[in-house]
């Protein structure tokens, strides 16, 4: 089964929690994913040494999911999104959370996540999916802890393989290995300089990780 988005998610859906607020571009410089391994360094060094800065530019990710596991006894699970930068070591850090949308396994979150994209730069990212308990429906998504809500899965990419599609929209897989069970999600971007809304194409794939053309949504392009 497959679904089309844009950008402009209205009506029908239910969500709580605040929505983040968005990092400023120092914030981000500092939040590069995936910084820290020797070729990002040797990178860095590079343009330093020469009083120079590395190139990069801001965008945003828009998260999508589609046949989530229903965790809840009496209705669908509430899911939230959390992203996070691989670091060199195999740390995570965190980038951004979603709000979280009620009683849905097909999720479009409407909160975005802004990212610094550097050209030079591998930025590896890890995206880990959350079924809010009840009860902290009336806590802001920045203060619920992870480790009291359920994980419903994680997936994983390079920015560099969103960016470079021609429709800047990908799919992957959702695993939890745990339970050895895979589900398809997907995110696509939209370059807040272009001022260009993207959509977005879920479908399911049996394969670790796929890429999904883009056909059945016009661009939006804001002027």
């Amino acid at each position: 089964m497959g679904m089309c988005l844009s950008g402009d998610v209205r009506g029908g859906k239910q969500a709580v929690g605040g929505a983040q607020g968005r990092p400023t571009e120092a914030h981000n410089n500092n939040k590069i994913a995936g910084g820290g391994d020797g070729h990002n360094d040797a990178v860095d060094f590079f343009f330093r040494s020469r009083g120079l800065h590395a190139l990069f530019t801001q965008i945003e990710l828009s998260l999508s999911a589609s046949k989530l596991r229903d965790r809840d006894i009496t209705s669908k699970s509430d899911p939230m999104a959390v992203v996070y930068a691989k670091k060199r070591e195999g740390t995570l850090e965190e980038i951004g959370r979603t709000e979280v949308v009620m009683n849905n396994l097909n999720p479009a979150w409407i909160v975005k996540v802004s990212i610094a994209y550097q050209f030079e730069i591998v930025q590896p990212l890890v995206f880990h999916v959350y079924d809010v308990d009840t009860k902290y429906h009336n806590v802001s998504v920045k203060m619920l802890k992870l480790n009291e809500q359920d994980f419903l899965g994680e997936a994983s990419c390079f920015l560099s393989e969103i960016v470079t599609q021609q429709n800047r929209t990908s799919t992957l897989n959702l695993h939890d290995k745990e339970l050895g069970f895979r589900e398809t999600w997907g995110h696509s971007l939209s370059m807040l300089r272009k001022q260009l809304l993207l959509g977005v194409l879920l479908k399911y794939h049996s394969t670790v990780l796929s890429w999904q053309m883009w056909t059945c949504f016009p661009k939006v392009i804001l002027s």
